[in-house]
């Protein structure tokens, strides 16, 4: 269900413009998305969350949250007083969001695709409907084993040293630094893993792979793997026997 808190003025409920403002609609949409309008998605995977944040003067006006179960999710209707505001956008699909206004950030427990975009707009002037388009806020780490893994596997284990949880929707930069241990179930064969991070421009990280088996834990560790935003970066390479390593790749195709 959309909420909308109104923290200061009060909404017009007629649609029109008046002497103090005027209703505008924002249609969201990813760099990455390639489909007609039907919600918000990125690289054919649909986002499940979206916000709008309005500031005047410094001051949080109104935020709107929408989830993909809505209808018109991804259009955003809202009455705006006139002057200038400035407007945030954030839609991602992670898991277990939590909104800070204090803090002014958002924060998930699983971070997934994550997109962000800022907007200045003067209520008296703007167009009564603007398209908006969220450049990406996350990079992808891939994870994948080249050998083969025994039928035994149960899971592997992706430890990253310095992990981005979170978002500061003023001004897109990466929150809230983790150790973070992704696990994910390969019983079934599965010989690759991903996990996202909100993501600064560039930086680097240590990896360490593991794989559990019924018998014990192969593991491989590499240091400073680069990552970026907008990017994707692929480690590959043998978990088993005497021929362990891990080799390192930037998969330029997943970016906008």
């Amino acid at each position: 269900m959309a909420m909308l808190a109104v923290l200061a003025s009060c909404a017009k409920d007629d649609g029109l413009s008046t002497s103090d403002g005027k209703m505008l609609t924002f249609n969201v949409n990813s760099s990455v998305s390639y489909e007609t309008r039907a919600g918000i998605s990125a690289n054919g995977k649909e986002l499940t969350d979206l916000w709008m944040l309005d500031y005047q003067g410094g001051v949080l006006k109104q935020t709107i949250h929408q989830e993909s179960s809505e209808a018109g999710f991804g259009t955003v209707s809202a009455y705006f007083t006139n002057g200038e505001h400035e407007i945030y956008f954030v839609a991602s699909r992670g898991d277990g969001a939590v909104l800070d206004t204090n803090d002014h950030k958002i924060t998930w427990a699983k971070v997934s695709d994550t997109f962000y975009k800022s907007l200045t707009v003067d209520a008296s002037r703007a167009a009564a409907s603007t398209n908006v388009t969220l450049g990406r806020a996350t990079c992808k780490l891939k994870v994948s084993v080249d050998d083969d893994i025994p039928a035994d596997a149960q899971t592997m284990t992706i430890k990253t040293e310095t992990w981005y949880k979170g978002i500061d929707y003023l001004d897109g930069t990466a929150t809230d630094a983790v150790l973070s241990n992704f696990e994910d179930d390969i019983s079934d064969g599965t010989k690759s893993v991903s996990t996202y991070s909100i993501s600064p421009e560039t930086w680097t990280t240590d990896v360490t792979v593991s794989v559990k088996t019924a018998s014990g834990t192969e593991s491989v560790s590499v240091k400073d793997v680069p990552l970026y935003r907008n990017r994707e970066t692929t480690v590959h390479g043998n978990l088993f026997g005497s021929q362990q390593g891990m080799a390192i790749g930037i998969d330029d195709s997943w970016g906008e």
